[in-house]
Formats: C-alpha cells, sequence, structure tokens
C-alpha cells in the first residue's frame, strides 16, 4: 500500500509540472535605406509633368532630412524607409510591431505637422538613398496601410504600426521597405508638411519563440524500494535496456521460480533478519525450568 502511494505522489508531482511555453522576445531596428521624392506641385495642372529624371534635389530643405507633405490639396513629398531586421531570429513570430519617427523643427521644413494625413504602405521594388529627387518614386502597395499617429513633444512623434508588413515579410515578401506619403484625396487647399532627420525613426518587434522539443525519449523515473519495501529514492538517469531475451529465457525463469512460499512471521516495525530469533525466550525459558527441576528432585537411594 505504502508503494501504491508513494507512486502516486510521484506521478502527481510530473503531471503539475508545465511545460516550457513559447519565450516572449523583443528586437530594434533601425534605418538601412532611406529616401525622399519631391513632387512639383505643376504635376496638378493640364500641362503635366516633365521628366525628372536627372534633375537636381530641391535646395530649400536642409541635407540629411526625409520629407512628407502637401501644397494646396497636392502631394508634394514622399519619404521611403527600408529598416533592417536581421535582428529577428529565424522562426520567429511577430506579434506586434511600430514604427517610431520623431519630427523636426520648423527650421527643417516642418509646418502643420499636428493636421498632416501620413499613411504606410507596402514597398514593392528597392529603393536607393536620394534626396530630393523629381525621379519617379518607387512603386507602393496601399493594400497593406497603416495610418500614422500624431503625438506632440517635444518632441513630436508619428508612430506607425508595423504589424501587418511584419506579417507579410514572415510570408517570405522582400523587406523592399516602407512608402511614407499623404493619405489618398487630400481636402483641396489643405497644406501641411512633415520633415524628420535620417536615422532617427526606430522600430520595435514584440515576438515569440517556439519552446524547443526535447529530442531525448520521455523518461518516467520508477521510485526504488528496499528489501523490506520502504521507499529508497528516484533514479537520476534513464533506464538501462536490458540485454536481449533468448528463446531458452523462459525455461531458466521456470527452473529459477520457487515451488512454494514458506511463511514467514511478520509483525510491524523494523523486524529481524532471522525470524528463529522469535523462539529465543521460548528456549531459554525450557531450559530454565528443566535445570530447576533437575536440581530440585528426591535423591535415589543408594542401593546395597
Amino acid at each position: 500500500m505504502r508503494r501504491r502511494l508513494v507512486w502516486l505522489a510521484v506521478l502527481i508531482g510530473l503531471a503539475v509540472v508545465p511545460g516550457a511555453p513559447a519565450r516572449a522576445e523583443s528586437a530594434s531596428a533601425r534605418p538601412e535605406v532611406e529616401a525622399w521624392y519631391a513632387t512639383p506641385v505643376t504635376c496638378a495642372l493640364p500641362i503635366g509633368c516633365a521628366p525628372g529624371n536627372g534633375l537636381p534635389p530641391i535646395p530649400r530643405y536642409p541635407a540629411g532630412t526625409l520629407h512628407i507633405g502637401v501644397s494646396a490639396g497636392f502631394e508634394d513629398a514622399r519619404s521611403y524607409v527600408k529598416l533592417g531586421i536581421s535582428s529577428l531570429p529565424s522562426g520567429a513570430t511577430v506579434t506586434s510591431a511600430s514604427l517610431t519617427i520623431p519630427v523636426a523643427g520648423a527650421d527643417s521644413g516642418t509646418a502643420s505637422a499636428e493636421t498632416a494625413q501620413v499613411v504606410a504602405c507596402f514597398a514593392t521594388s528597392t529603393i536607393t538613398d536620394s534626396e530630393g529627387t523629381f525621379a519617379a518614386p518607387p512603386p507602393a502597395d496601399c493594400s497593406t496601410t497603416a495610418a500614422a499617429t500624431y503625438a506632440p513633444g517635444p518632441p513630436a512623434v508619428l508612430t506607425v504600426d508595423l504589424t501587418p508588413f511584419a506579417a507579410r515579410w514572415a510570408e517570405g515578401e522582400a523587406n523592399n521597405g516602407i512608402a511614407l506619403l499623404p493619405a489618398a484625396a487630400p481636402a483641396p487647399g489643405t497644406t501641411w508638411h512633415v520633415a524628420f532627420a535620417k536615422g532617427t525613426a526606430t522600430a520595435a518587434f514584440q515576438y515569440s519563440l517556439a519552446s524547443t522539443p526535447d529530442a531525448s525519449p520521455a523518461f518516467e523515473p520508477e521510485p526504488v524500494f528496499d528489501d523490506r519495501g520502504s521507499f529508497v529514492g528516484l533514479p537520476l538517469s534513464g533506464p538501462i535496456s536490458a540485454a536481449p531475451r533468448s528463446s531458452a529465457a523462459p525455461i531458466v525463469d521456470e527452473a529459477e521460480r520457487p515451488t512454494g512460499l514458506a511463511p514467514v512471521l511478520s509483525v510491524g516495525g523494523p523486524g529481524f533478519a532471522y525470524p528463529v530469533v522469535f523462539a529465543l525466550p521460548l528456549l531459554l525459558l525450557g531450559l530454565g525450568g528443566y535445570l530447576g527441576w533437575a536440581l530440585n528432585r528426591p535423591a535415589l537411594p543408594l542401593s546395597r
């Protein structure tokens, strides 16, 4: 009975030990490639746009800055940021991601940033470093999009939810970058401009990694008992495989099996190794009685 209770306690202890959950991790990323493209407002006029390739950058903004803007209801600047996501390990499942962009001051061109309506779209082709060229900007897929949220400072920041973008990267699509551009169809006469310094945008990723399963075979330790049935402990290592049994093993087992069981007197407590000890007091009592009788019996008359 004691053996069954101990074994039941061991099984319950193994059952309540929780399995290793997926590990929650975090990583950050910085821009690897950044660019901004200028769109002349005259493109909205009936005359259209002249070829922009080879035109010099716009000199009215400081070097090392990126821009997104609308002038009189028409887009005049957009930016692209490609993040280095190599810090995400293989097999990571991104649970949330965000991009934070510190907004530069008015001396860099920022104007009415609190009214800006900036959206992020999935870039579908590679981008190259550039500052304010009139070349055609790389295409962007706005079926995956996220609106930027403005928060006043100092410094003021734009925050973009990158979780839908990370999902597409996890499915194997190329990381060509993120396009930051004005929302479609701004109201007529709308004017705003957001500038930020190159290299200041940061991305934060929260992801999980599945626990690595144990490659070793499952081992359930079996408790060890001594000859009297008392619990000794649990083995520290896995079970040792027994040698293969031969076809003669059943015959040997039968030959070594005892033909009968001899009853043995047993009482509670630690007991003795030799049960004959229990008969020793009776033997001493019988021997003492015999000696007393022998010493006190009447003497026999001497024969003549």
